[in-house]
Order: structure tokens, then C-alpha cells, then sequence
């Protein structure tokens, strides 16, 4: 199943995407002076070792995210969605993580303007 790409934009994001397992990078676009950049904040890690690479001007960055007022900083990525899970699924996955945190309370708070009698009929795992 090919799942769906958007952009991202900013060197936070950027890197951030990069450095992460789960998320998967498809294109980064980056000037020239990011790209120094990345190298020089991230030595132990070669963040852009397998990610195809594109260079763009500022004025060129600017294209792909004028129309969402995005500030790019000289970063833009390409990145498929994250999968997400069903709340149900996502505590059968990950069981033994969730028990450690078996003593701590959780508070679920209702959203607005709901009376809390119902609220607790959707919260039902």
C-alpha cells in the first residue's frame, strides 16, 4: 500500500523527521548553507546519507511553501504519514510498556460543553 507524502518545513521539523526511525523521508530540500549546517550540528549522526537531496535557492523554497505560510529556513522535506493505530491496538502492541505505567493516574478530562455522564461511555476501552 503506497501511503500518501506531504512537505514539512523549518530546520526543527526537518532534522527532527530525519533523526527519527519511524518516519520515512522521501526528498529534502535544502540550500546550501543548510546543508552545511545539518553537517556541522549533526557530526556523529550523516542525517542525509540515504535521503535524495535536492538544492533550491531561498527564492525556490519559497514556492513550496508560500501558499500554506510556511518560513522554510532553508529546510523543506518530503515525508510519508506516520501509521496510526486504533487506541485498542496501539495497547495490545505495546502491553508491556503500559504496565509500568499501571500506577500513575490518568485524568480524562471531557471536551467542552459535554456532560461528564456521557463522556465516560466514549472513553470506554
Amino acid at each position: 500500500m503506497k501511503k500518501s507524502s506531504f512537505l514539512i518545513a523549518g530546520k526543527h521539523a526537518v532534522t527532527e523527521a530525519l533523526k527519527n526511525p519511524n518516519r520515512k523521508v522521501l526528498r529534502v530540500f535544502l540550500t546550501e548553507e543548510s546543508k552545511k549546517t545539518i553537517h556541522r550540528e549533526n557530526q556523529k549522526n550523516n542525517l542525509l546519507k540515504s535521503v535524495k537531496i535536492h538544492f533550491k535557492t531561498k527564492k525556490e523554497l519559497d514556492n513550496y511553501t508560500t501558499r500554506e505560510q510556511l518560513l522554510h529556513q532553508g529546510y523543506v522535506a518530503e515525508v510519508e504519514h506516520l501509521e496510526s493505530y486504533p487506541l485498542k491496538e496501539f495497547i495490545k502492541q505495546n502491553n508491556q510498556q503500559i504496565v509500568r505505567y499501571e500506577q500513575k493516574k490518568i485524568l480524562f478530562l471531557p471536551p467542552k460543553n459535554k456532560p461528564i455522564e456521557n463522556f465516560r461511555d466514549d472513553c470506554a476501552i
